[in-house]
């Protein structure tokens, strides 16, 4: 769970009262969710570094928790950089146009990474914005990323971030440990909580949530608290007085690199947690970040 950070904005600081959301209209049409989601079967890691029991493994350079304020990251074990490797497998093939690789906060400098798919090879230096990217325009089951120029000399091991895949029209979402078919649902699911959240439905909430369903939240002169709603009625009376979010542009998926879940981040300053539990996607927690309120 990200750790929350006491208020900053000046409406919470304030202690003034948030107005709630605006009358929602239920005639309101669902709003589209269209990112493109790739199944996981596999990460894999020539190497991992474990530190102070936490091991930074390969998942966690696939988990959409990148730069800025990233809290995930691999890293090769101490002392290693150049050869080591790091893979991604999907379910199935996916249509890739270009990539973008985040570094990690080592102090090892990556200054090229070999990028291997099915069709092909890549190599990757930073670019002009000085960002590690490239055009990678093939479609792949498999990517594998080859550390072939590192700077390890501070002592310290090489660490990616983050991958960002961008697909034919969206950016590649990494679901984890569910089949393709599954992971195909969620935006419908996403848009639906949308909807529901637009008309704050007690009815819709039992049908998309899983009871009780936590919340965190940050509000005037309590910092972070945490709580859960009993049930869909409970949810449904904070729907009406402070809102839950809406979706807001093109939201940003959330991993974690782990099994069947998946953060949505609406707007920086609110989340929506789904799982995948009994055979269907469900609404989970609500999060509430620096700025937001629940």
């Amino acid at each position: 769970m990200p750790r929350l950070i006491p208020c900053v904005a000046a409406l919470l600081c304030s202690g003034a009262a948030w107005a709630g959301p605006a009358n929602p209209d239920p005639l309101e049409p669902p709003r589209k969710v269209s990112p493109q989601l790739a199944a996981v079967v596999r990460t894999h890691a020539s190497s991992e570094l474990s530190q102070a029991g936490v091991l930074e493994s390969a998942r966690a350079a696939f988990d959409g928790d990148g730069y800025p304020g990233f809290t995930t990251q691999w890293c090769a074990a101490a002392g290693r950089g150049n050869g080591e490797v790091v893979e991604i497998t999907f379910s199935a093939p996916q249509p890739i146009t270009s990539l973008q690789i985040t570094a990690g906060d080592r102090k090892a400098t990556l200054r090229a990474i070999e990028v291997t798919g099915d069709g092909g090879k890549v190599l990757v230096r930073p670019s002009a914005r000085g960002v590690l990217e490239a055009p990678f325009v093939q479609r792949t089951r498999k990517l594998s990323f080859k550390l072939v120029d590192v700077d390890t000399s501070g002592g310290q091991p090489a660490c990616i971030a983050d991958v960002y895949v961008q697909g034919e029209k969206a950016k590649v979402v990494f679901l984890h440990d569910v089949t393709q078919q599954e992971a195909d649902q969620l935006p419908a699911v996403v848009a639906a909580v949308d909807a529901a959240a637009a008309t704050c439905d007690p009815k819709r909430f039992a049908e998309l949530a899983q009871f009780p369903l936590p919340y965190d939240f940050i509000a005037a002169n309590d910092g972070g608290a945490h709580a859960q709603h009993p049930d869909a009625a409970s949810l449904a009376k904070r729907c009406r007085d402070r809102g839950i979010g809406r979706l807001v542009g093109a939201p940003r998926f959330i991993t974690r690199g782990e099994r069947g879940l998946v953060q949505v981040e609406l707007d920086r300053r609110r989340h929506w947690v789904f799982a995948w539990r009994d055979g269907r996607w469900r609404l989970t927690e609500t999060r509430g970040t620096t700025g937001g309120l629940e």
